[in-house]
């Protein structure tokens, strides 16, 4: 038997799933997984989950507990309105209980008002293109770059694009690179968006406007596509669940690499048999979900591919297009490293908790057989936590896997927001981490693992408001057993030495007396 201490139906907060880094005045998207396998009440159990910023309520979600889940996630969204480190926390608690019965994780996001550094690059001009350069333009989280070719040898530009994307050094500074006319591209401009994809770590976002990609299909990794046009125009559906896009033409890839990430979706009915298609070869009637964009991972960074030759045609009709671009490419921008990355494992501790460190930096060489040090030989490196009052203390960090530092920091005893700054060569990358009294974390109690040890041995696991009950919950998994049972304790052999001194005692006697 085992006793879980604390209020009885109480759910825990399993993981709170939030960025690192957010933008202000941007939606940040947050994700409170629940744990639900410790609760019993009778009938269905309802989650409330509220999410706060300085003690104040910004979100709130309800959620039904389906039946037999141990998890739950629940989506939360907050809007920062100022820069800086700041400590968000998640409190959960079952519908209609006190807030004494509450459980709460904290959270730290770093706001920004750095915007993604995005280049548009056409060989030649692109409607697809143009319409998604748009849309980005007006979003204030983007810094948009552009150049398009006009003519042979004329091309025109927004900022400082570079004249061709064979120069890593000039791609660089861009999180994400979008490609018009694909098919237009020259083999050194396919090199230099692999390279910027595999070792820089951005993403290469291909708008396709025909099936055919050109030199590009390298990166797509498409052989084979399966043309299709609908005059009255198809629905297609992005996976991020903005509003549906419309195409007359889409393509689709006859096969798919493993660990592609499908974006936007069209699903063929059986009605659309008889609609006199122009090109359906190889789709019929129930077929599965056909991905006409996707995500596909190269190397460190990713390529997107977009077979919605003409969804530009159609964004008048609802914000379903700008919408999916500028979620896409913003999520896109939001995954490519800094040349000096800066993870911790926590960012709102109490003071004196350990914070494991791990850093990665873009062209450090890794760890020989030389020993430990032989990496950090090979360039600059320094790491230091700078305290709210920017009192600097050293660090040491260690050489890990391939251009990586791993080690382990101490939050200071003074509550406020705390850095850890890293230099490698001459990048500079920092996290920022909260320190609170009451930090809260998240992370499974271990609620489930215990019923199942005590189910297992016969018992159940009582909470702590039943703890009373526990002696007659052991009676009756343990009752006590009654059996008669003869015992004859003259029958014992030991029992011949008090009788022979018995016999002695008796003659003893008799011989003082006189008797025979």
């Amino acid at each position: 038997f085992a006793v879980r201490p604390g209020a009885a139906n109480v759910p825990a907060i399993a993981r709170v799933t939030a960025p690192a880094r957010a933008l202000v005045d941007a939606a940040v998207p947050i994700v409170a997984t629940i744990d639900t396998s410790g609760l019993d009440a009778a009938g269905p159990i309802r989650i409330e989950v509220a999410l706060e910023e300085a003690g104040v309520a910004v979100d709130r979600q309800t959620r039904d507990v389906p039946a037999g889940a141990a998890r739950l996630d629940v989506p939360l969204t907050w809007v920062p309105a100022g820069t800086g480190a700041t400590a968000i926390r998640v409190r959960a608690r079952v519908a209609g209980a006190p807030e004494t019965a509450s459980v709460a994780a904290d959270a730290g996001i770093e706001v920004t008002d750095t915007p993604y550094r995005v280049l548009f690059f056409e060989r030649r001009p692109s409607w697809t293109s143009t319409f998604v350069r748009r849309a980005v333009e007006q979003d204030r989280r983007f810094e948009v770059t552009s150049r398009v070719g006009t003519s042979r040898g004329v091309s025109t530009a927004t900022g400082p694009a570079p004249d061709a994307l064979a120069d890593a050094a000039a791609l660089d500074p861009y999180q994400v690179i979008v490609c018009g006319a694909p098919d237009a591209l020259t083999a050194a401009d396919v090199r230099g968006l692999a390279a910027f994809a595999r070792e820089r770590g951005g993403t290469v976002v291909l708008l396709l406007e025909q099936a055919d990609a050109g030199l590009a299909a390298s990166l797509t990794g498409v052989t084979g596509w399966t043309p299709w046009s609908e005059p009255d125009g198809i629905e297609v559906r992005p996976a991020a669940g903005t509003a549906p896009l419309r195409a007359t033409e889409v393509a689709w890839p006859t096969g798919r690499a493993p660990g592609v990430d499908p974006l936007v979706t069209w699903t063929r009915v059986a009605a659309d048999a008889g609609s006199g298609a122009s090109a359906g070869a190889g789709a019929t009637g129930g077929a599965p979900a056909r991905a006409v964009a996707w995500r596909a991972p190269a190397g460190a960074g990713a390529v997107v591919t977009s077979a919605l030759f003409d969804a530009w045609r159609f964004r008048a009709d609802s914000t379903g297009f700008d919408d999916f671009w500028r979620l896409t490419l913003a999520e896109a921008a939001a995954r490519a490293p800094a040349p000096v990355e800066v993870r911790l494992d926590r960012t709102v501790v109490a003071p004196g908790d350990p914070i494991a460190a791990r850093v990665r930096a873009r062209g450090v060489a890794a760890p020989t057989a030389a020993g430990p040090g032989a990496a950090a030989a090979r360039v600059t490196f320094s790491a230091s936590r700078v305290d709210a009052s920017g009192a600097a203390t050293p660090v040491t960090l260690w050489p890990g896997d391939v251009g990586a530092f791993e080690g382990t920091i101490r939050a200071p005893d003074t509550p406020g927001v705390h850095r850890l700054v890293v230099t490698v060569g001459e990048a500079r990358g920092e996290a920022a981490f909260v320190v609170r009294d009451d930090a809260r974390a998240a992370g499974e109690d271990g609620r489930d693992r215990l019923a199942a040890w005590a189910t297992s041995h016969g018992g159940r696991v009582l909470p702590a408001a039943e703890v009373a009950s526990i002696g007659d919950a052991l009676a009756a998994a343990l009752p006590v057993e009654v059996r008669d049972t003869a015992w004859h304790p003259m029958r014992h052999p030991a029992w011949i030495v008090p009788f022979a001194a018995l016999l002695g005692l008796e003659w003893w006697h008799r011989r003082r007396r006189g008797l025979a």
